[in-house]
């Protein structure tokens, strides 16, 4: 084991030993969803179904007996409780690990009701379990990076501040970015059945990654050949969606509602509707339950459509349509929580590498600076420790009660505002940049061969005359 780890890079080494340490942090609400995770597989209990139970508990709880009456009159609470709402995969993933964890200590439900705090001590078992695939995705995207972008933006993804609070901290958002960082990987290398497989795999594990299937669908259409490569990869793609959402598709239909009706906020302009909250007393009123999730069910298409209605019109590389489309998303979407911004960053490290330039260099670092700024005041940081706090000692509410009250509330939405506006700033001139260097027909041909690691890009370009610059 020891010369194995030997033989490893020495960032590789420090990024695992970093993630290893945090196994006993992590977000406590999210830290919730996962422990309950756990305890329903290991007793062989849907989550959704107990998703369904405890928003229909909520409802009660509040007078809200359904969605229809509710639509009527002015809401002051959620409409579902905020548990297990992601696609089917991570449970065909997690349910062994589960199994097998409850073979060494019982597993039993640990809930509060919605939006207190989530304090409970979590098996560091449980834990261990829960981070592993997540150590794992986040080194498969390391060397997926350094194999098309170089070994230094391998190691600038995987040390990375923001990328190892996520994904050793937090949610799965890197065991999404990995399957789809390889669909993309694999269909510039001419494997498009393979590449429709790996898509499905993120999608399947959030939905995001969904949005690249136009993507992917006109860059083979653009590539010359025969048709084959565009009917594998749609069959690999919608074959693999279709076999993983149909066995569990009461459970995600529910969960796409819940997806609909949340509403919005973070680091989108939505983030308005809670500074008007502070500003109302805290009422936010169906201003925030209701309009918010109507508005984003509109804005969502027209910054997408936008984007492939770019991709339409002229040939892109593969990595530069991709983050254009991701960008499109964070734009239109009524909700960017912080982690989801990790998808974008190895796809700007590969379209730097590719088309190098300093506009590139400031969105990736401002692209997880902002984020990163975001999480720190508004879990805030000092609650991530709570996890390993209470591995130690019993739950006392005014140990992390002062965590969340630091600022007063107005000043604190004010402050979430202004980084969210940045974010959206920051996400035009990432369009901006994105656009503008194709409209001037600097990439050569990029869009139509398949991906070129860094040396061998630079040596095409010295054999043409050109600087590779």
């Amino acid at each position: 084991m020891r010369a194995r780890l030997r033989g490893l890079p020495r960032w590789i080494v420090l990024g695992l030993a970093i993630r290893v340490l945090l196994v006993p942090f992590h977000h406590p609400w999210d830290l919730q969803t996962w422990h309950n995770m756990f305890v329903d597989l290991a007793h062989d209990r849907s989550p959704y179904e107990t998703l369904r139970y405890l928003t229909y508990s909520t409802r009660a709880q509040f007078g809200l007996v359904s969605l229809e009456a509710s639509k009527f009159s002015p809401l002051g609470h959620e409409l579902f409780y905020e548990y297990y709402a992601y696609p089917p995969l991570p449970l065909m993933v997690y349910y062994p690990l589960a199994k097998l964890c409850a073979l060494f200590l019982p597993l039993h439900y640990e809930f509060v009701v919605q939006g207190a705090l989530a304090a409970h001590p979590t098996p560091l078992l449980v834990l261990a379990f829960f981070k592993l695939p997540l150590l794992a995705a986040d080194v498969g995207i390391a060397l997926l990076l350094w194999r098309i972008a170089g070994e230094q933006r391998a190691r600038t993804f995987f040390l990375n501040p923001f990328v190892v609070l996520v994904s050793g901290a937090w949610t799965l958002e890197d065991l999404m970015t990995m399957f789809t960082l390889l669909a993309l990987y694999l269909a510039v290398k001419g494997r498009p059945g393979l590449a429709g497989f790996a898509l499905a795999l993120g999608t399947l594990t959030k939905w995001t990654p969904g949005i690249l299937w136009p993507v992917i669908t006109l860059w083979l259409w653009r590539q010359p050949g025969p048709r084959r490569a565009q009917l594998s990869f749609q069959g690999a793609f919608l074959l693999t969606v279709a076999a993983g959402i149909v066995p569990f598709w009461e459970g995600v239909r529910f969960a796409v509602q819940f997806h609909a009706l949340r509403p919005g906020g973070n680091l989108t302009p939505h983030i308005l509707l809670y500074v008007l909250a502070q500003l109302r007393g805290g009422d936010a009123g169906w201003y925030y339950y209701l309009l918010s999730p109507y508005i984003g069910a509109i804005t969502l298409p027209l910054a997408l459509g936008a984007a492939y209605l770019v991709q339409v019109e002229r040939p892109l590389p593969l990595p530069t349509a991709a983050s254009l489309t991701v960008v499109a998303f964070f734009l239109g979407s009524k909700l960017v929580n912080e982690p989801y911004v990790c998808l974008l960053l190895p796809l700007l490290l590969w379209e730097e590498a590719e088309r190098p330039s300093e506009a590139k260099v400031f969105v990736f670092k401002a692209g997880y600076a902002l984020p990163l700024a975001y999480a720190i005041l508004n879990v805030p940081l000092l609650l991530f420790m709570l996890p390993a706090y209470l591995q130690l000692a019993s739950f006392d509410p005014s140990t992390v009660a002062w965590a969340s009250r630091a600022l007063p509330l107005l000043w604190h939405a004010v402050m979430l505002a202004a980084l969210s506006f940045a974010f959206v700033g920051l996400l035009i001139f990432a369009w901006h940049i994105l656009t503008e260097e194709v409209s001037r027909g600097s990439v050569p041909d990029a869009a139509r061969r398949p991906c070129l690691d860094r040396d061998r890009l630079e040596l095409a370009y010295r054999a043409l005359g050109q600087d590779a610059s």
